[in-house]
């Protein structure tokens, strides 16, 4: 995934990226007016949430959906692209039926970062199984690969005592904070539960997690709340792969429930 930046702001002794530049192979990744293809993703994926939850007619709401997940295809984020393919899924469930017990079937859904790190770090084989699929450019999944292998592992090596294990490194402790204020040991999470659980240890990330689980139950009760309950998949699938917290967008899923 070579990289270099083509808009740059420097304040002081700080370099802020303003906008990214970078490919798939020989495939441009598109930012459009955002910082980066998956930032632009991400405004598409919500949009897309919130259009399929609104009261606009099927003439206008489908190809309105249609384009904004052609936009994401076209950014080559392909986590954010299942996402919204889940979110979809997550709609059509809602609205075929009312029972409790089969809505209660996207529920496993907000554990999804937690069982792909479990997943990863425990079977080895899944990575393996993984980069079988690995079709180049745009169906390329060697990204995960480097995840499982190497970004993972360098993110919970930064926890190292029971504290620290109870109760994470704190605010900005992983993350875009450390871009700035210590970037020699910059690590990106690139997963949600690793996030939450390096930023807040074993307490918080549980509680995070279990909050986004008591948001669901209270979300299947409330008739208004059918856009909430579609992003709630949004997040928890590209959670696998991007923090969702630090992300502006996705990260309204994230933290309506509190």
């Amino acid at each position: 995934f070579p990289s270099h930046d083509s808009l740059v702001y420097e304040v002081s002794d700080f370099r802020i990226e303003g906008q990214r530049e970078w490919r798939i192979d020989k495939i441009d990744r598109l930012a459009g007016f955002s910082r980066a293809s998956f930032d632009a993703a991400s405004q598409m994926a919500v949009m897309a949430t919130l259009v399929l939850a609104s009261g606009l007619n099927r003439s206008v709401r489908w190809p309105f959906v249609a384009a904004l997940t052609a936009g994401i295809f076209l950014t080559t984020s392909r986590t954010l692209l299942l996402g919204t393919f889940a979110a979809l899924a997550g709609w059509m469930l809602l609205g075929a039926t009312r029972l409790s017990f089969m809505r209660l079937m996207l529920l496993p859904m907000v554990w999804l970062p937690v069982l792909a790190v479990l997943i990863g770090l425990n079977l080895p084989g899944a990575t393996n199984a993984v980069a079988s699929f690995d079709r180049g450019g745009t169906a390329s999944t060697s990204s995960f690969a480097t995840r499982t292998e190497n970004t993972w592992l360098d993110a919970l090596s930064m926890v190292s005592d029971a504290g620290e294990l109870a109760l994470g490194l704190g605010v900005g402790g992983i993350g875009a904070a450390q871009k700035v204020f210590d970037p020699d040991s910059y690590v990106p999470p690139d997963n949600l539960f690793i996030y939450t659980f390096v930023s807040f240890g074993i307490m918080g990330s549980m509680l995070s997690f279990a909050g986004l689980t008591r948001a669901w139950f209270s979300a299947l009760v409330r008739p208004y709340s059918v856009s909430y309950c579609i992003l709630l998949p949004l997040v928890a699938v590209s959670g696998v792969t991007i923090s969702a917290v630090e992300n502006p967008f996705v990260g309204i899923g994230y933290r309506d429930w509190e």
